[in-house]
């Protein structure tokens, strides 16, 4: 009796060691923290590229307020896409996204208003 076997097949999916994020924020060089597992923890400056590990959750905190000089402050608003909790928790993508030319990465951008 013959036995024919199949070749098996293995697909492994390869996950980048690191994804870049970029921390921005309007007006730039405010103050903020970053902490979690699989994060670059520490204190920043906006805007920053962070390399954080795939799908790790990070938690962003901006200073707020922050002295504007002059007698002003900046006191946090808004991300980008509406949202107005400070901190928060941001997860990293799987995998870089490319953005406008060779620059790959992910983009959260906290604004703020002047009082």
């Amino acid at each position: 009796m013959l036995r024919f076997m199949a070749p098996a097949l293995l697909a492994v999916r390869c996950l980048p060691a690191a994804v870049s994020v970029t921390i921005l924020s309007n007006p730039a060089a405010q103050v903020f923290t970053a902490d979690g597992s699989g994060c670059s923890a520490g204190g920043y400056t906006a805007p920053q590229a962070l390399n954080w590990t795939p799908g790790a959750s990070c938690t962003v905190t901006f200073v707020s307020p922050a002295s504007g000089g002059a007698g002003r402050q900046f006191v946090f608003n808004s991300w980008q896409d509406g949202a107005a909790t400070n901190p928060r928790t941001i997860v990293a993508p799987a995998q870089s996204v490319g953005r406008r030319g060779p620059v790959s990465g992910w983009q959260a951008l906290g604004s703020w208003t002047v009082q």
